[in-house]
């Protein structure tokens, strides 16, 4: 898997919760005449999108483990995953690569 791709990924789902947030701001803004933010506004939609796209056409377990890890940020996501699905750390963290590794192909295709 391309490393650039996985840290833009991993960058993308980070970012997803603030970019929603901004978004919401965002369209305030322009509702009271800042045309300036049109521009970025569209394009932070579009990351959005695309991310919740790619992060929707994943299962259950997948979605759940890269939210812990990512999106909320979990300061014990490991320890608390393990126990919910029973099984040690390090099948978590293989459960989350494989889930990254979809996740980035939902993103950006192959890379090739």
């Amino acid at each position: 898997m391309n490393v650039k791709l996985m840290k833009d990924a991993k960058k993308m789902l980070r970012e997803l919760n603030g970019k929603k947030n901004a978004l919401e701001s965002m369209k305030r803004l322009i509702a009271c005449g800042e045309g300036g933010l049109l521009e970025r506004y569209k394009r932070a939609k579009v990351d959005v999108e695309v991310t919740e796209a790619a992060f929707s056409g994943l299962d259950y377990k997948e979605r759940d483990i890269l939210n812990s890890f990512y999106i909320e940020g979990e300061p014990h996501a490991a320890e608390r995953l393990s126990s919910k699905y029973d099984c040690a750390a390090s099948t978590v963290y293989r459960m989350k690569r494989a889930a990254m590794n979809k996740f980035v192909l939902r993103m950006y295709g192959d890379g090739e």
